[in-house]
């Protein structure tokens, strides 16, 4: 599991539903929370948070171009990849922490991917989960 360390700063509510915007170092990252608690209602801007979020959540993209709905886009280098025959981990350095992207193998070997190069990771809001730290 990936988790990074923010802070709120905005939280929209309606129904059941948030939309979350979070701060970590100068990134903002954005997560929907669906079927909310009653804690949430009690966030306030700048609580600090943990953000957390499956490594099979994690898209991995090279010379990725133009527009996509998915608002968790950044840029990082990988620094380690662990490959079995059907599936590759990869390791990436984003403000300050290593965060994981499972994949698979074939898809590690069709964008070559190796230590050192250039990607994009995506993860979309809803499956980022978010909790007061």
């Amino acid at each position: 599991m990936n988790r990074l360390p923010a802070q709120l700063q905005s939280i929209e509510i309606h129904g059941g539903f948030a939309f979350v915007a979070a701060q970590c170092e100068e990134h903002s990252l954005s997560a929907m929370l669906l079927g909310i608690s009653d804690d949430v209602m009690q966030w306030q801007i700048d609580d600090a948070l943990e953000l957390t979020f499956a490594e099979n959540e994690v898209a991995i993209a090279v010379n990725l171009q133009g527009e996509i709905s998915l608002r968790n886009r950044f840029d990082a280098v990988i620094s380690g990849i662990e490959s079995s025959p059907l599936l590759s981990r990869i390791a990436f350095e984003f403000a300050g922490q290593t965060l994981h992207a499972l994949i698979t193998r074939a898809s590690c070997e069709r964008m070559q991917l190796a230590i050192g190069k250039k990607i994009e990771w995506l993860v979309k809001s809803n499956a980022m989960q978010v909790r007061r730290a």
